[in-house]
């Protein structure tokens, strides 16, 4: 149950509030539930609906998506080394 009001919050989130409790939540999403595929996918969202190119980072207008890319990757890995 918990974990679908995370990803209902999340998705209403990228429309309705700030982007810091976008990614907040998203980052509760990956230490709570592990569902990955909706993380990149409002992620996705959320640069398709508010990404401008950022020309310090050579026009990357992906840079949410990138973030949680990166939280997915330092999870996983964090998690493969705890359980080893």
């Amino acid at each position: 149950m918990i974990r679908l009001l995370l990803i209902v919050a999340f998705f209403s989130s990228i429309v309705f509030l700030h982007w810091w409790v976008t990614v907040l939540l998203g980052i509760a999403i990956i230490a709570y539930s592990r569902d990955y595929a909706f993380v990149l996918a409002g992620a996705l969202m959320l640069d398709a609906t508010y990404g401008a190119p950022l020309i310090p980072l050579s026009g990357l207008s992906f840079l949410y998506t990138a973030v949680f890319a990166l939280l997915i990757t330092i999870d996983l890995f964090v998690r493969n080394r705890l359980m080893d």
